[in-house]
């Protein structure tokens, strides 16, 4: 219910992290007119998602903690969810949130237990116990659009275990017609995405805070052919030192600058 069809090939990190996994799920979905208002409403129960981790974008040098596509573990969980929206006048808005239980004990003991620094809060912490299960996340987001202007964005939040995180985006784009069938479109899109309790480790890039600019063209040549032309520019907090090496030259590995083109060329028939 939750997902949505992107322009762009690349996600928002918010994408990656929570809705971009595939999940087995029966879901209910009620629509009804009021005027020049639709409201839709929703109820979703699931397999839970098991968490994993995945690319920020296309190279695949430095994961980040994610829900995973479903695969079916030993403890296996449910997930249950609700959602509400409204659209009038090219405005458009949604809320949900979900809930559930940690899939015990691969969430907790494997996906969170060997992120760094996490059994060690609560080592340190009076009443947080390492086999927290507790599981849920919301968010909503809202949206623009008519014509050829389109402009949305989005805010979520999710608790795992005791580690809390969250993240936002924001796009617009502008479509421009050529003749006939053929267009371009600009699309510019920020966001970020924050593991907020855990002090980020150079050595683990899972705890690493992220921050993502995409800059896209996407050009529909004709009714067959489309072209993708985008640039990711990725800011991660990795924790690190700066530092000077042996031969006296600085070394900042406070930041990793992990910017990435992507070109992509469909043809259909």
């Amino acid at each position: 219910m939750i997902a949505i069809k992107r322009k762009t090939e690349g996600y928002p990190l918010i994408g990656t992290a929570f809705w971009k996994g595939r999940e087995y799920h029966i879901a209910s979905e009620t629509k009804t007119n009021i005027g020049p208002l639709k409201l839709t409403g929703g109820l979703s129960f699931a397999m839970k998602r098991p968490l994993g981790t995945d690319d920020a974008a296309e190279d695949k040098s430095f994961k980040m903690l994610v829900y995973d596509n479903y695969n079916s573990k030993d403890g296996q969980t449910f997930e249950y969810g609700a959602a509400l929206g409204l659209e009038a006048f090219g405005l458009s808005t949604q809320g949900w949130y979900y809930t559930g239980k940690l899939i015990d004990d691969f969430d907790w003991k494997t996906s969170l237990g060997f992120l760094s620094g996490y059994n060690d809060f609560a080592k340190v912490t009076a009443g947080v116990e390492k086999d927290d299960m507790t599981h849920y996340w919301y968010g909503g987001r809202v949206g623009f659009d008519r014509g050829s202007i389109h402009a949305r964005a989005e805010y979520i939040k999710a608790m795992d275990g005791y580690l809390p995180r969250s993240g936002y985006y924001v796009e617009v784009s502008y479509q421009i017609k050529l003749k006939q069938e053929a267009s371009i479109k600009p699309i510019v899109r920020v966001g970020e995405l924050n593991l907020d309790l855990l002090s980020p480790s150079l050595g683990d890039p899972a705890t690493w805070g992220r921050s993502m600019t995409t800059v896209g063209l996407l050009t529909q040549l004709n009714d067959f052919l489309s072209m993708k032309i985008e640039y990711y520019l990725l800011g991660e907090t990795t924790g690190g030192e700066k530092t000077t090496n042996h031969e006296g030259k600085v070394v900042d590995n406070r930041f990793v600058k992990d910017n990435q083109l992507l070109l992509q060329i469909k043809y259909e028939f």
